[in-house]
């Protein structure tokens, strides 16, 4: 028999008041990003806390985040990170990452977080380019849901091994199991989830993944060593 909990405002809250404590300039620019006219953008913050705990769990130093907003969940991760570490933020929006940045001095994280205002496969690009294939400890996609798929090809080439892929709105408000739903954005969340199962059985890779209930849908990808 499975096991499910209903999500309601009251057992939200509770989760919210049973987790790690964030800094100040977090809540801060939570609060600020909330009450933006496209606040929902911003990610759930009890998956920004299971992303920081995954972050520090695998010990990560280098981290890609594609999409930014605000800056909420950069300057999270950037605070998970060690004095050394760095995240490369990819967005193509610098109205929206302005409002954040103060928040990231505030935080003391600012010189951990390189900003690129581009297209996020531009500069995802760009690093493979360099010669950083297989040199980063985690990457989170919350960006344009079309190119889901192209994100994950790069990020892939990206990641090392044993590194973490996370992919966010991958239920899509639970819509991608109501296969009569052909709204683009469900059906585009559809097929990126549906590419990862096929992914995960192709012979020639050895990924694990899972399709995680946070938020609005988490998808978590762990590059494996190979056999």
């Amino acid at each position: 028999m499975s096991k499910f909990t209903p999500i309601t405002p009251e057992v939200f809250n509770y989760l919210i008041q049973h987790q790690s404590n964030i800094s100040k300039p977090h809540q801060e620019l939570r609060n600020l990003s909330q009450t933006h006219r496209l606040g929902f953008m911003c990610t759930d913050p009890n998956q920004v806390s299971f992303m920081v705990l995954l972050a520090k769990l695998i010990r990560a130093e280098k981290i890609i985040e594609i999409g930014v907003f605000t800056g909420v969940t950069s300057l999270a991760l950037a605070e998970a990170l060690p004095k050394h570490g760095q995240l490369i933020a990819c967005d193509n929006n610098l109205e929206f990452v302005n409002l954040g940045l103060a928040y990231w001095e505030a935080a003391g994280v600012k010189n951990k977080i390189d900003l690129r205002i581009k297209p996020a496969l531009e500069t995802l690009q760009e690093l493979l380019d360099q010669g950083l294939e297989n040199t980063f400890d985690l990457i989170y996609i919350d960006a344009d849901k079309p190119s889901y798929i192209k994100y994950f090809d790069l990020a892939f080439k990206l990641i090392k091994k044993n590194g973490l892929i996370l992919a966010d709105n991958t239920l899509r408000a639970g819509q991608v199991a109501d296969l009569n739903n052909q709204d683009n954005t469900v059906r585009h969340m559809r097929n990126f989830n549906t590419y990862i199962k096929n992914l995960a059985e192709d012979k020639n890779l050895n990924i694990t993944f899972n399709l995680l209930p946070i938020g609005d849908g988490l998808m978590m990808v762990l590059k494996n060593e190979p056999l």
